[in-house]
């Protein structure tokens, strides 16, 4: 809960800050227009549903969307001005395409071709990519986080945990990002308008 919000502010309010247009890639299918407006109110973008692109596809049936993602980014940069690019969220490709165990290697070679393809062409735009992690229901009502291997080749990471004080709390934890020092972390509000 809250990688939604937390990305759809990034866009947000880097596009109100820079310009341009946001393009969500919305796999987990949780799009979420009144956010969206929320976040431009409070950003001051009044014109926000007209400046996201969502692109449709048959629930990814097959990998030849999921491997076109780079040459459709850089249609989208060029010709509609886009700043900001969301995978929300990339994993659900992952499970998708490229279920199970045995599919793991395959899956990490395509997704980080595909992910270091975008990466190499943003000059002055963001990535911002979610995964999920899952807790393990196996371990005795101990809570074991696991996932996030498929991604951990091309991207900086950074991990959520649940604040155990609020519910609406979460904990932003620096997993392996090059320019911080591990486990430097941060705590944020979850609110109707993003992150408080």
């Amino acid at each position: 809960m809250g990688k939604t919000r937390l990305s759809y502010q990034l866009a947000v309010s880097a596009i109100a800050h820079y310009g341009g247009n946001i393009l969500i890639y919305d796999f987990d299918r949780s799009l979420n227009k009144q956010l969206l407006l929320a976040l431009g109110k409070r950003f001051n973008v009044p014109d926000i549903l007209n400046r996201v692109y969502v692109p449709k596809y048959s629930l990814l049936q097959n990998q030849d969307f999921f491997l076109t993602i780079p040459s459709q980014v850089q249609y989208m940069i060029t010709s509609h001005d886009v700043r900001a690019i969301v995978f929300d969220t990339i994993t659900v490709a992952r499970k998708m395409l490229w279920p199970g165990r045995e599919n793991l290697a395959e899956a990490q070679q395509k997704m980080g071709s595909v992910i270091n393809r975008v990466k190499a062409m943003l000059t002055d735009q963001i990535a911002i990519l979610n995964i999920q992690v899952m807790q393990r229901p196996d371990q005795m009502g101990k809570v074991e986080y696991i996932g996030g291997p498929t991604v951990g080749h091309a991207v900086e990471m950074f991990m959520f945990k649940p604040s155990p004080q609020e519910e609406n709390r979460r904990l932003l934890i620096a997993y392996e990002v090059s320019y911080l020092a591990g486990g430097l972390s941060t705590t944020f509000t979850i609110c109707n308008e993003g992150i408080c």
